[in-house]
């Protein structure tokens, strides 16, 4: 996927990334992620603490709203 397209998702956070590998993020705000030319850094929750993930852009293989965002606009 290219920057520009993930920066784009981010602005409508929250946001649900799935990788090839069947792996799934959920970013709260564009304040839990950074996107560069290849890859992102994101924060993420496990166990009640925020974990920095590495995700090479080229192995995202979707992104969607995430479950909160498509109820609120109902």
């Amino acid at each position: 996927m290219e920057p520009d397209e993930v920066r784009t998702w981010l602005r409508r956070s929250p946001i649900r990334i799935r990788m090839n590998n069947g792996d799934m993020y959920e970013i709260a705000s564009p304040e839990f992620a950074i996107v560069g030319d290849y890859s992102m850094s994101v924060l993420v929750r496990d166990n009640g603490r925020l974990l920095n993930k590495i995700l090479a852009l080229v192995n995202i293989s979707e992104i969607t709203e995430a479950a909160e965002s498509a109820q609120q606009s109902r």
